[in-house]
């Protein structure tokens, strides 16, 4: 079954609606599982700002990435700890209009390195392994505590952790 909700905003109406939730977590997983790239959104003196991630999830509610210490992004991510990450399958698709896109929102802190999540994060990436091995390297979690999935442009699926 799937209930709508109604936000109006600027004589704006958009209907989200919630589906199934193993349904819903299902798509997600799919997403997560098939995409290597992410972009992260972080906020920093009043102005948003974004970058592109490589990242690792083992299910929905946890994402990880790694980046250096000397970025605008990890600078933003201490003064400031909640972020979204938005992922997309458009270069798969054929037509835009089968294109699907997830924004998950949620918390990130600096995780260790020695994590049992870290050795799968190189597993997925090798290529970074010089990279995560660096001092100045952070290895990030971020606890989502949502999710919307944007389907043919306009189907919107809220899911809440």
């Amino acid at each position: 079954m799937i209930a709508h909700k109604a936000y109006y905003q600027h004589k704006i109406c958009l209907i989200i609606q919630f589906m199934d939730k193993q349904e819903a977590k299902k798509r997600i997983r799919g997403m997560l599982c098939t995409q290597k790239l992410a972009v992260l959104a972080t906020q920093g003196k009043n102005v948003p700002h974004t970058s592109l991630i490589t990242f690792w999830a083992e299910d929905v509610d946890q994402i990880f990435f790694a980046t250096s210490k000397n970025t605008r992004k990890f600078y933003n991510l201490i003064k400031s700890s909640t972020v979204s990450l938005l992922f997309d399958d458009r270069s798969s698709q054929q037509h835009l209009l089968e294109a699907s896109a997830v924004t998950a929102t949620g918390q990130a802190e600096v995780a260790g390195k020695q994590e049992p999540q870290a050795r799968l994060f190189l597993n997925k990436n090798p290529q970074l392994q010089a990279f995560f091995g660096q001092s100045s390297t952070a290895f990030i979690r971020v606890r989502i505590a949502q999710y919307d999935l944007v389907t043919n442009f306009g189907n919107v699926y809220r899911v809440v952790l």
